[in-house]
């Protein structure tokens, strides 16, 4: 070990004393004391500092034994001036044991340069393999800053137990400081809006501790500007060799723009959605009149009123659905919380949307009373988004049941049907605003009642998921904090 130590510290090939140790013969059970040697070769980098060691081992015992023999030769010979047998007896075994001698240099010798060739080869090998490396990383470390300045992003580090941060020009600019001034990690938290300070700080702890992606969207005082930015930030945590985390590393935008622009859409659409909602109104209330006026009339009549008045609630529901998303988007929603019966709220709305699919069967399973403080109007929303899904995806006359119960202080509501199912890769985007199941396209809708129930179960401090297996239905779940009080 001592060979490697000075190797790494001396950044220079070093030879080990040479060792003992026993090899079994390959033609027989018997061991043989072979003499060792290690050559230890440090290859370096840039920073001239051994990267990889290259560890050679020598079978030296023939060399020793050579050695050896050169030594009795000569001892022999100091002895023979003295006393000994007739010089001509002493030459001729001296002549034949400095044959045996040559011959077996000769062979070593052989070895010698067969083992430098290999070294050679194995040398050349890793110094391309090293190059090509660097060469690598070279070249994405130039794509990722082309990226990253194309996107005008800018990069930031932070230590986890020290806090020190580093950051470049465009994070800089960003938060508006001088460009060669190096801002430090209370500076930064001291520009970020006192509504979002708390929510950023949070992200931060639950990074480290958490082990988990830091991504948030917040506002900045962009400083000497008096000027409110949106800025979104990603980042990753990093771990030392012991798996503890050491630091975060991440990247800015500024994303103030594209935060008007959706401004500007969800007002547009609230706008619109409103317009809407008032001839809507009257079209509901003039179906109804004739729907009690041909209360008696042809079947095919009031089939086609029933069907027109359908319809007009589809369209009254998608509309709420869009002011709701803009709502959300503006931070306009409010939750008007009062005590109900969440497992007979589930049974009523499941009732009402069992007319819209008269070929399923609906199935309500009994369970807890269990009664919770939320927007009953809200949760009656994400009750029926649930269930039209349901409806939606799954082949008539199959069943689609329902179910709510308590876990500990949690009220749970779940969605079962048998139907097509969900990719377990598609899973986890259903979801987000918009999205849409993409072997499912044909399926009307605009991919908003999923994103809409989401949010409103975060906003009541819940959770939402769906398990799935393909070819045999999903079941969807929500849950929402236990009322206690009651």
């Amino acid at each position: 070990m001592d060979a490697l130590y000075r190797a790494v510290r001396t950044n220079q090939t070093v030879h080990s004393a040479p060792f003992n140790y026993s090899v079994s013969s390959a033609n027989t059970s018997q061991t043989a004391i072979r003499i060792w040697q290690l050559e230890v070769i440090p290859i370096a980098e840039n920073d001239d500092q051994p990267k990889y060691l290259v560890i050679t081992i020598y079978d030296n015992t023939d060399k020793i034994k050579l050695t050896n023999k050169f030594e009795n030769i000569s001892l022999r010979e100091a002895n023979s001036t003295k006393k000994g047998p007739p010089a001509d007896e002493v030459a001729l075994i001296e002549n034949e044991e400095l044959t045996n001698i040559n011959e077996t240099l000769i062979a070593l010798n052989r070895e010698l340069v067969f083992l430098q060739n290999e070294l050679l080869n194995a040398n050349l090998k890793l110094e391309e393999r090293v190059l090509s490396r660097t060469k690598e990383l070279a070249y994405s470390e130039a794509l990722m800053h082309s990226a990253i300045e194309s996107a005008q992003m800018g990069t930031w580090y932070i230590h986890t137990e020290t806090r020190e941060f580093r950051s470049s020009a465009r994070t800089i600019e960003i938060f508006g400081f001088d460009r060669d001034k190096k801002m430090t990690y209370n500076e930064v938290l001291a520009q970020i809006h006192p509504d979002h300070r708390q929510m950023v700080l949070n992200a931060i702890e639950t990074s480290i501790h958490q082990c988990a992606r830091f991504n948030v969207e917040y506002q900045i005082n962009k400083l000497h500007e008096d000027k409110i930015v949106w800025v979104r930030c990603i980042g990753n945590i990093h771990y030392d060799d012991n798996r503890k985390p050491d630091f975060i590393t991440g990247v800015i935008q500024d994303i103030t723009e594209q935060k008007y622009d959706e401004q500007r859409k969800n007002d547009f659409i609230g706008m619109v959605s409103h317009e809407l909602k008032t001839p809507l109104t009257s079209l509901s209330a003039y179906i109804q009149i004739l729907q009690k006026e041909f209360k008696g009339a042809d079947k095919i009549i009031i089939s086609l009123l029933d069907k027109a008045y359908g319809q007009m609630k589809r369209m009254n529901r998608m509309i709420n659905g869009f002011l709701t998303i803009s709502h959300l988007e503006s931070g306009k929603i409010h939750l008007n919380k009062q005590h109900f019966r969440l497992d007979k709220l589930l049974a009523t709305v499941m009732e009402e949307i069992s007319m819209m699919g008269p070929d399923h069967q609906f199935e309500y399973v009994p369970g807890d009373e269990v009664v919770v403080f939320a927007d009953q109007e809200k949760i009656i929303n994400v009750i029926s988004n649930i269930l039209i899904n349901a409806v939606k995806y799954s082949p008539g006359k199959t069943a689609i049941e329902t179910r709510c119960f308590k876990a500990s202080d949690i009220a749970i509501v779940s969605v079962k049907d048998y139907g097509i199912g969900i990719k377990s890769t598609e899973m986890e985007k259903l979801f987000e605003r918009y999205y849409r199941v993409e072997d499912n396209k044909s399926i009307s809708g605009f991919g908003i009642g999923l994103y809409l129930s989401a949010e409103i179960v975060h906003r009541h401090n819940g959770k939402i998921w769906v398990e799935s297996e393909i070819g045999k239905g999903s079941t969807f779940y929500f849950s929402l904090p236990v009322d206690t009080n009651e």
